[in-house]
């Protein structure tokens, strides 16, 4: 304390009551309360005085404590006048004060002429008197058996002795919010809260007329509450106040929240283990106030040899029934307390010596928590079943234990060996009352339970009426325990109990409990039942793939997996293949053979998402070995997804469409060259494939001539680019070899689309379509060409106004590559193939651009091969020397 300083502040009349010193400032609304309370509360009648008195209370920003002396001002020039000290001590420390009497010498009346400082409390003081008031006890009460609600005392002598009493034995979450005045005329607030405790003179009960909390009168009353004067003398009469020192549970140094009933509560406590020394069940009720919150300084150490007095009081009584009932009540309470506790009680040994006891009030025990809805409690089940289990089961303990609720008995199976193996003899010699009985508590068991009994049971598993125990035992089961209860089951009865077959298979239904189970047989059995069984436990599954390819010689799981892929549903092997690990690894076992299983490998790569590389890789390889019909229908699919998804320039892609001649018809190569939403550039790769495969396969593309430019005209707006104009071209081309009335009905809409894109490099599509074209336009002779060849009508009608409808069309060609970014010398070249050079030339020569085209057309021929340029250059010569 010797640290501490203490700031103060002095209020008095100057002009009205008001802030005269002060040694801090406080915020607002810290300053405002200090303002008001420091005044007097209610009014003085005329001519009446009063004695100094005491004030405390909390801040409203929680950051200090007040603690002010008030006295009255005679000196003031008007009447009701006051002077207050206020001590204003940090809320940390005042938690650490033994109350205010290291603060009391500091209240020293106000002189307004002083300058105030810091203060640092008292470090010796007068011991405390005690209280005489005979209302002591009934303070007591109000503060702390009685609802928490304000309270006035009147007419006390003893009020400051009481105030300095109480806030030393507080413990410091009471005392933190705890506001007190020993003098008030009137009740007192702080913001809109009542003080806890105000003392008022006997005239001023008037005022409290309307006073909604406890009132304290003159006279005193019999004590009402067992602890009252256990309280009052510890507050009132002890040497040094504190109520912590009847605390040895430690609730009020956990109070955090100025609680009055955590005090009850350490009484109770108090009471309670005085009697657990001869009554256990006061040892209940101190473990429910433990139960009741958190209690972090608690020693639990000593507590437990308490409970464990407890326990063997009850075991030594003579009704073994209520004495188990009692030490479930005693494990219900100690678990939600400590769970630790438990296993030092040792509930299981005496609850086996209770039963060996008496075996019928155990069980008197056990129907009258079954009929009562309770849970047993698992250790005191597992001592009685070990009790039970060293005796032979009679009539009566049999009739009752097979109508056992399943939970229980799985307990009692699950804890008790002894129990267990005689409940596994008794399903051996009357199997029509205990398998059902049996197989029901086994199958409430927890995994980590069942498993432990397949460790118990094989030298106990008879008869094949024992095997419906099996099926329940081993639901969930490990690989490993399925793998060692199968080899302990073989060693045992050496498998001569076909029974127990099914349920050991049934029971791996897991990757890693198959992958063991078939270990162990692999490894210890041999023979045709053992290749049965690997084949009826295989599953379509990731797991099992994964073991056949690691762990069954090559030739061997090829053949189990041809006949796990016959046998498996579409929905099955599509669920199974969304894993490329799985694809890849079903296939890489297929291709082992890909002679006997040519057709399980289509099956898959139609079945799966399998990229087109590897697609065609394994397609190639089969499609030797697959019959007829199924091999033209996976050539089709085959084709299609590489003209779709494989890089054309992958020598395989040609050699697919090389295998489709034959197979698929030439619309089908069409269409699946131009698949609806491809990209132009793929449309056009496809067409350079087949423009430049062999000639039996391109007379088959061109046959279709009219779909492919259909398709191209109305459905690919895009530029194809030169190399796809070009194949485009050669393909027209080639239809003229297959059908010439073809090549013109493809050639008369592609004419005038590809004269339409003056800024495509379409120059070689123009240079085959134009000459059919022109040559039936020199045929024609009036409307009946148009009946006779109704795409005339594509072409533009300025064409058809002229008598002489050739001429229009060499005008517009000659037009056309005027304005056009086409090479000149294709010009000449498409006009010699017409049959009309020199009617193009002298076209050209009457523009005005005509002089430097011809030039143009001279300088682009050097890049034509040596017949194009020939033929070029000669006819250039002789229209320059024409006469």
């Amino acid at each position: 304390m010797q640290s501490l300083f203490i700031d103060q502040q002095i209020h008095g009349y100057r002009s009205g009551h008001q802030l005269i010193a002060s040694t801090r400032r406080l915020p607002r609304q810290d300053q405002d309360l200090i303002d008001r309370l420091s005044d007097i509360g209610g009014q003085l009648r005329p001519g009446e005085t009063f004695r100094p008195y005491l004030s405390a209370y909390p801040l409203p920003t929680g950051s200090d404590y007040v603690v002010a002396r008030t006295w009255q001002d005679l000196s003031a020039p008007r009447s009701g006048c006051v002077r207050t000290r206020s001590l204003i001590v940090p809320m940390a420390e005042w938690l650490l004060m033994e109350g205010i009497r290291s603060l009391l010498p500091l209240l020293v009346p106000v002189e307004f002429d002083e300058k105030p400082a810091k203060l640092a409390p008292a470090d010796s003081f007068p011991l405390i008197r005690t209280v005489s008031d005979p209302r002591r006890a009934e303070l007591a009460e109000a503060l702390f058996f009685e609802p928490r609600q304000p309270i006035v005392v009147f007419d006390s002598a003893e009020a400051e002795l009481i105030v300095e009493r109480l806030l030393a034995a507080f413990w410091p979450a009471l005392k933190q919010n705890f506001s007190v005045s020993t003098y008030a005329l009137a009740p007192r607030k702080i913001e809109g809260r009542p003080f806890d405790l105000i003392f008022a003179p006997r005239g001023a009960r008037a005022r409290f007329s309307d006073w909604s909390g406890r009132r304290i009168d003159a006279g005193s009353k019999s004590e009402r509450h067992p602890w009252s004067r256990l309280v009052s003398e510890k507050i009132f009469d002890a040497e040094n106040p504190d109520l912590r020192t009847i605390d040895t549970l430690g609730a009020l140094r956990a109070d955090r929240r100025g609680d009055e009933g955590v005090l009850r509560l350490a009484l109770m406590w108090k009471d309670l283990a005085a009697k657990s020394r001869t009554t256990p069940s006061a040892v209940l009720g101190m473990l429910d106030i433990l139960n009741s919150r958190a209690w972090p300084q608690f020693d639990s150490s000593r507590f437990q040899d308490v409970v464990q007095g407890a326990a063997r009081i009850a075991v030594s009584e003579p009704d073994e029934a209520e004495a188990l009932r009692f030490l479930a009540t005693l494990s219900a309470k100690v678990a939600n307390f400590d769970i630790g506790m438990l296993d030092d009680l040792g509930l299981s040994r005496l609850a086996k010596d209770l039963t060996r006891r008496s075996p019928h009030r155990a069980l008197s025990y056990l129907r009258s928590e079954i009929e009562a809805g309770r849970d047993p409690v698992i250790p005191i089940v597992a001592g009685i079943a070990d009790g039970l289990g060293e005796q032979h089961f009679d009539d009566e303990t049999s009739d009752f234990l097979l109508q056992l609720p399943p939970d229980l008995s799985s307990v009692m199976i699950s804890r008790s060996n002894a129990y267990a193996r005689e409940v596994w003899e008794r399903c051996a010699a009357d199997a029509s009352g205990w398998v059902p009985a049996t197989t029901a508590a086994i199958g409430v068991m927890s995994s980590q339970e069942r498993a432990d009994l397949l460790r118990r049971i094989p030298a106990w598993m008879k008869t094949e009426a024992q095997a419906p125990m099996m099926v329940a035992a081993l639901d969930g089961v490990s690989g490993d325990d399925l793998a060692s209860f199968a080899v302990a089951i073989g060693k045992q009865t050496g498998f001569g109990i076909a029974a127990f077959d099914e349920p050991m298979a049934n029971a791996a239904r897991n990757a890693e409990s198959l992958n063991a189970l078939r270990a162990s047989i692999v490894s210890n059995f041999r023979g045709a039942d053992a290749n049965r069984f690997l084949l009826w436990t295989l599953d379509l599954s990731a797991a099992d793939l994964a073991w056949l390819d690691g762990e069954v010689e090559k030739t061997r799981a090829v053949e189990l997996l041809r006949r796990l892929l016959e046998n498996a549903s579409s929905k099955a092997l599509v669920s199974v293949l969304r894993d490329p690990t799985n694809r890849d690894r079903i296939l890489a076992l297929l291709m082992e053979d890909p002679a006997g299983s040519a057709e399980q490998v289509i099956r898959v790569g139609s079945s799966s998402d399998l990229l087109v590389d590897r697609y065609l890789d394994i397609g190639r390889a089969v499609l030797p070995f697959l019959a007829s019909e199924q091999r033209d229908k996976f050539v089709l699919e085959l084709l299609a997804r590489a003209l779709a998804q494989a890089d054309p320039g992958d020598a395989r892609v040609a050699s697919v469409v090389e295998d489709s001649h034959g197979i698929v018809s030439p619309r089908q190569l069409v269409l699946l060259a131009t698949p609806n939403g491809a990209p132009t550039q793929r449309v056009a790769a496809n067409l350079v494939l087949l423009s430049t495969v062999s000639e039996p396969v391109r007379r088959m593309a061109a046959a279709a001539i009219e779909d492919l430019c259909e398709r191209l005209i109305h459905r690919y707006g895009e530029n194809l680019c030169e190399a796809g104009y070009n194949a485009w071209a050669a393909i027209l081309r080639e239809s003229g070899k297959v059908s010439p009335n073809m090549q013109l009905r493809a050639s008369l809409p592609t004419l005038p689309f590809a004269m339409g894109k003056r800024d495509w490099p379409v120059s070689a599509l123009i240079g085959v379509a134009f000459p059919p074209v022109y040559a039936e336009l020199l045929r024609s002779t009036g409307e009946e060409d148009f009946k006779r060849l109704p795409a005339l009508l594509a072409l533009p009608l300025s064409i058809f106004i002229d008598w002489d409808r050739a001429k229009p069309a060499r005008h517009e060609l000659v037009d056309a590559y005027l304005y056009s970014s086409w090479p000149p010398a294709d010009l000449l070249l498409t006009s010699l193939a017409a049959g009309i050079q020199s009617e193009t030339l002298r076209r050209l020569s009457g523009t005005p651009r005509g002089r430097d085209y011809l030039a143009a057309i001279e300088r682009d021929s050097h890049r034509l091969d040596v017949a194009q340029f020939g033929r070029i250059k000669n006819c250039l010569t002789r229209f320059n020397h024409r006469d």
